[in-house]
């Protein structure tokens, strides 16, 4: 093994060398291999939580209720292929599901005060709420927005 190699890296190496071609990795399975590594590496996790209910339309698909917790085996355009993950970590049934439903657990969309809102929507949503309320939003030319309602503000 090559110096400064990890044992993933080298496995997929040989991969990409298989004499049969229809063994070989693409690429798209490349990238996800090393997305999915570099989370490991950096102590991001791989399990991520449903924000919201999703009823399966096809064969490979699984339909999920909102808070169950997954873990990502690998990503396509629109979905990904997960494992639903039970109390004891084990995973119970494999499937695909959209993967605009999905969060990385303990990452900021998961909170119950993040909204994927444009403003004049954060206004609309805090004006029914009482002084103090908040949201974080995402926002188009920054990572992120604070909204907030105050007796003189908003």
């Amino acid at each position: 093994m090559p110096p400064l190699c990890t044992n993933n890296i080298y496995r997929l190496m040989l991969e990409c060398w298989n004499e049969e071609a229809n063994k070989r990795p693409s690429f798209q399975k490349i990238v996800e291999r090393k997305i999915l590594d570099n989370h490991k590496r950096f102590g991001i996790s791989d399990k991520y939580l449903s924000v919201k209910d999703w009823q399966a339309t096809g064969k490979d698909e699984i339909s999920i209720k909102a808070k169950e917790r997954f873990r990502v085996h690998s990503m396509e355009k629109n979905r990904w292929l997960v494992s639903k993950v039970d109390v004891t970590g084990g995973d119970v049934i494999r499937g695909y599901v959209p993967c605009d439903y999905l969060v990385r657990e303990k990452s900021l969309e998961e909170q119950s005060w993040f909204s994927d809102v444009y403003r004049a929507e954060a206004e609309t949503l805090l004006l029914s709420q009482p002084n103090g309320s908040f949201l974080v939003r995402p926002r188009i030319d920054s990572l992120y927005c604070l909204s907030g309602k105050d007796k003189w503000l908003m």
